[in-house]
C-alpha cells in the first residue's frame, strides 16, 4: 500500500515538493523501523538467514525490493531535476540543489541496496525468472547506478566508482540470467549493455586498470578489475577524457535513461 501511494504521488504535480517527499519518506522509514530483526535485510544477507525456509526468505527479499523500489521512485524526480540542471540550467524543485543533496544520496543508496538484494537472489538461483518485481528492480537500480557512475566520471569524483561498477554488473548479470524466461529482462539487457560497456572502457582509461570484459562462459560478466578499493593517490588522471565526445555521449545516454525509462521501453510490451 505504501508503494502504491508513493507511485500515485510521483505521478502527481507534487512530485518535486520537498515537504511531500519527506511526508512519504517518513511513512516508509516508520514501516522499515518497525520490522522485526529477523526480517531486516542485514539478517537476510547473513548466515542467520539459513534459519528461514527458502520460500520465506524469497518472500521477505521481495518485500525489501518493494520498499527500496518505493524509495527510489520517490526520490527519482529529484535525481532527474539534478540531471536537468546540469543539462539546461532549469530547476523545478521548491528547494535549492544544496538542500536536496540528501535526497539525491538517498536515491542512489536505495539503488545500491536494491542491487545487493538482486545479487542475493541471483546467488540463490531458485526464484522464478519471470518475477516482474525482481526484473524491474534490477533494471531500475541499474539505471540509477549508471547515472551515478556517469556523474562521478564527469565530475572526476572517483570515490566508490569501483563498487558501483560491480553492482551494475550484478544487476545486468541477473537480467541476463532471467532473460532465458523473461523477454522483458532480455530487452532491458539490450538497453543497458551498451552503456555498461562504455562505462568499463572509460573506467579503464581513467584509472589505468584492466577493463571488465564480456565472458564467454555461463556468466555474462567476468571481472578482472582490482578487487581492493581504489587508492585515489595511485590513480593517473592525465588521460582523463573530461570533455571527450565518448564521455559526453555516455553521460547523455545515462541521463536520458534516468529521465524517461518508460519512454525507452514503451515500444516493448510484456506478455
Amino acid at each position: 500500500m505504501l508503494a502504491a501511494a508513493t507511485m500515485e504521488h510521483v505521478n502527481s504535480p507534487d512530485s518535486l515538493r520537498v515537504a511531500a517527499i519527506r511526508y512519504y519518506m517518513d511513512k516508509l522509514n516508520a514501516w522499515h523501523a518497525a520490522l522485526p530483526l529477523t526480517m531486516r535485510l542485514a539478517t537476510l544477507s547473513s548466515e542467520d538467514s539459513d534459519m528461514l525456509p527458502p520460500n520465506q526468505r524469497f518472500a521477505l527479499l521481495l518485500v525489501h525490493l518493494l520498499y527500496l523500489g518505493a524509495v527510489t521512485l520517490l526520490h527519482r524526480p529529484i535525481l532527474a531535476a539534478v540531471a536537468n540542471l546540469s543539462r539546461n540550467g532549469t530547476w523545478e524543485v521548491d528547494a535549492s540543489p544544496e538542500q536536496v543533496r540528501g535526497f539525491e544520496n538517498d536515491c542512489i543508496t536505495a539503488a545500491s541496496q536494491g542491487a545487493r538484494v538482486v545479487a542475493l537472489l541471483k546467488a540463490d538461483g531458485t526464484f522464478p525468472k519471470q518475477c516482474w518485481i525482481v526484473v524491474h528492480q534490477g533494471f531500475d537500480s541499474c539505471c540509477i547506478l549508471l547515472f551515478s557512475a556517469a556523474q562521478k566520471l564527469f565530475h572526476r569524483k572517483y570515490d566508490g566508482l569501483h563498487d558501483t561498477i560491480i553492482q551494475i554488473e550484478d544487476c545486468i548479470d541477473l537480467l541476463v540470467w532471467c532473460s532465458s524466461s523473461s523477454s522483458a529482462a532480455g530487452h532491458f539487457v539490450d538497453l543497458l549493455r551498451p552503456l555498461y560497456e562504455r562505462l568499463r572502457e572509460l573506467f579503464a582509461v581513467l584509472t589505468n586498470t584492466g577493463p571488465t570484459r564480456v565472458d564467454d562462459g555461463s556468466s555474462y560478466l567476468h571481472r578482472n578489475v582490482k578487487a581492493e578499493p581504489l587508492d585515489l593517490a595511485d590513480l593517473n588522471y592525465s588521460h582523463a577524457p573530461a570533455s571527450s565526445p565518448e564521455l559526453l555521449d555516455f553521460v547523455e545516454g545515462t541521463t536520458q535513461l534516468l529521465l524517461d525509462p518508460r519512454g525507452a521501453t514503451q515500444a516493448f510490451h510484456r506478455p
